[in-house]
């Protein structure tokens, strides 16, 4: 039996523009992404995406700041392996850095994300949470992620 992993994805914005960084491990190394992580024990979702931030861009948010945009549950090759909060943060200290985990902090226009050079889901997922909140979607991955099978929104 697979745990399900519980992890945040963290973006920046500010006036029509969103940060994204090159990941440079695991799934989705190379390819442009927000910041986030696995949740620890005896951590929040929202305490997971501040120190997420901090650890992988070293910027300051504050737990107020947070905008949950939604939840996003991916399976590879069948099984239910990561649920992903999603949220959007507007106010923060600090400039973004390059870190171990995430190369050349970078703002792209809302209308000129890289989509071809990210995730397959994002595609499908970014302009919903872009928009509207409380999102809840299902995305069906092979099992390498090579290949996207199905994108769902459940509400």
């Amino acid at each position: 039996d697979t745990i399900m992993k519980i992890a945040t994805l963290c973006f920046l914005v500010r006036n029509g523009e969103i940060l994204l960084a090159l990941k440079k491990q695991k799934i989705g190394a190379g390819k442009w992404n927000g910041y986030g992580g696995g949740v620890e024990l005896h951590e929040t979702v929202e305490e997971t995406a501040v120190r997420e931030v901090r650890e992988e861009a070293c910027v300051e948010i504050a737990l107020a700041a947070l905008d949950k945009r939604g939840v996003a549950t991916f399976y590879f090759d069948g099984v239910p392996t990561c649920q992903v909060h999603i949220f959007f943060v507007r106010e923060w200290r600090g400039n973004p850095q390059e870190t171990d985990e995430m190369g050349k902090p970078s703002w792209f226009l809302i209308e000129d994300i890289p989509y071809g050079e990210m995730l397959l889901a994002d595609k499908e997922l970014f302009p919903l949470v872009l928009t509207q909140r409380d999102i809840v979607a299902h995305a069906y991955y092979n099992a390498d992620a090579t290949i996207l099978l199905d994108f769902q929104r459940v509400n």
